[in-house]
C-alpha cells in the first residue's frame, strides 16, 4: 500500500514538471482555448501569451522538481520514523502540489500585470 501512496503523491508533481518543460520548450504557438495557460491577461495579446508560458513554465519546472524531492523525503521519513501518521501525512502531501499550482497562477498573473502595465505606461 505504501508503494501505491508513493506513486499517487508523485503523479501531480510529475505532471507539473512535464507541463513546465512543455511550456518552456514547446509553448502553444497561438492563443487558443484548448491548451495552455489561459487567463484574461495571458490571452490579451500574443506577447502576453508567450510571456505567461515562459513565467509559468519556469515556475512549474523548477518548483515541480523541488516538490518531487520534498514530498518524497517527507513521505519516506514519515514512513520510517512516524508510520502511525503516514495516512494523515499522505493527504497533506497530496494537497501541497495543488496549493503550489494555485500559487503559480497568482504569481504569473502578478508578473503579467507588472510586465504589461510597465509597457503601457
Amino acid at each position: 500500500m505504501d508503494i501505491l501512496f508513493l506513486i499517487l503523491i508523485n503523479v501531480i508533481p510529475a505532471m507539473i514538471v512535464f507541463f513546465g518543460h512543455v511550456f518552456i520548450k514547446h509553448p502553444p504557438k497561438s492563443i487558443n482555448f484548448a491548451y495552455g495557460y489561459r487567463t484574461k491577461r495571458s490571452t490579451a495579446s500574443k506577447a502576453a501569451w508567450g510571456y505567461a508560458h515562459q513565467v509559468c513554465g519556469r515556475l512549474w519546472y523548477k518548483g515541480g522538481i523541488f516538490l518531487v524531492i520534498l514530498i518524497n523525503i517527507i513521505f519516506i521519513t514519515t514512513g520510517l520514523f512516524f508510520s502511525e501518521y503516514l495516512y494523515n501525512v499522505f493527504y497533506i502531501l497530496f494537497l501541497i502540489p495543488l496549493a503550489y499550482m494555485l500559487f503559480s497562477i497568482f504569481y504569473t498573473e502578478i508578473k503579467l500585470k507588472q510586465q504589461f502595465e510597465k509597457g503601457a505606461s
